[in-house]
Parts: C-alpha cells; sequence; structure tokens
C-alpha cells in the first residue's frame, strides 16, 4: 500500500488538505465508475486522487476521465499506466477512515 499527503481542496470535504491518502494498486479489470483513483499528473511527478466520472474505449486505448468532487477545473483524462493505484483510506490527525 501506497500513501500521500493531500494538497488542495478539489475533493473537499471527503479528502481534506493534509490528510494521508492510502492508496492501493489496483487491476484495470477492477475499475469501477465513481472510484478515486491517484495519479501521477502528466510531465510531473505530483500525484492527484480524484473520482473516475468516465471510461472512454478506442479500439487500441482506454482512457478514464477523472474530476474532483469539488473541483472548479476541467476533467483530467489519463491512461491506466498513469494509475497509481485505488484511494482507500484517509489518515486524518489520529483517525483512520477506511
Amino acid at each position: 500500500m501506497n500513501s500521500f499527503h493531500a494538497r488542495g481542496l478539489s475533493m473537499d470535504p471527503l479528502i481534506r488538505e493534509g490528510d494521508v491518502v492510502l492508496v492501493k494498486p489496483i487491476k484495470k479489470d477492477d475499475i469501477m465508475l465513481g472510484d478515486i483513483l491517484a495519479f501521477k499528473q502528466k510531465d510531473s511527478q505530483i500525484i492527484t486522487g480524484h473520482r473516475l466520472i468516465k471510461v472512454t474505449r478506442s479500439p487500441d486505448r482506454i482512457s478514464y476521465i477523472l474530476q474532483g468532487d469539488f473541483s472548479t477545473s476541467g476533467a483530467d483524462e489519463i491512461f491506466y499506466e498513469d494509475i497509481i493505484g485505488k484511494v482507500v483510506g484517509l489518515q486524518r490527525d489520529d483517525r483512520v477512515f477506511a
């Protein structure tokens, strides 16, 4: 299992600034609409966690469209190789939410 510290407000109030986000690897076939997926932003090492809102299939590739619950910016289009895993829990202060 991996983890990262949340930054920003795009998933507020579920994920808050400073929360430790717990991430578990996920197989392509297990990804479902509504999952919160952690992924690397294009051309950077920044890790983001957003909700999967759409899956687009073409003959040669599947893309995943994600957006923050509280996001005012556009959605992110990513591919399976960008996905670190599924958000499975949060640690906030001394509490763990799974």
